[in-house]
C-alpha cells in the first residue's frame, strides 16, 4: 500500500481547493488573532510598568520647592507688587 500522506501540513493546504468566501474567513481569522496577540503583549508591559519614578522627575522637584508659598499665598486672587515695594521691602 502507498504511502499517499503528504510530507508537511502546507501540502494539505495547497492540495485543497478554498473557495473566496473560506478564504476571507481564514485570512480574517489569522489577522484578528496577530492583532490580539500584539495587543495582549502591549498590555503585559503595561501591567509590569515601574510607577517609581512619578514625582521625581525634576519638573516636579523643582515645584515642590513652592509648596510653602503656595500655601502662605491667597488661594484666589493675583499677588502684585512693584520694583520700589521690593527695594522698600530689602531696606526694611
Amino acid at each position: 500500500m502507498p504511502d499517499t500522506a503528504p510530507a508537511c501540513f502546507f501540502a494539505v493546504l495547497v492540495s485543497m481547493e478554498f473557495d473566496y468566501s473560506t478564504r476571507i474567513k481564514v485570512a480574517i481569522t489569522f489577522l484578528l488573532t496577530v492583532l490580539l496577540a500584539g495587543n495582549l503583549r502591549q498590555l503585559k508591559d503595561a501591567a509590569t510598568f515601574d510607577f517609581s519614578f512619578i514625582g521625581k522627575d525634576p519638573i516636579s522637584l523643582y515645584e515642590k520647592r513652592f509648596e510653602a508659598l503656595r500655601k502662605a499665598l491667597p488661594a484666589h486672587g493675583v499677588v502684585s507688587g512693584s520694583r520700589a515695594s521690593l527695594c522698600h521691602l530689602q531696606l526694611s
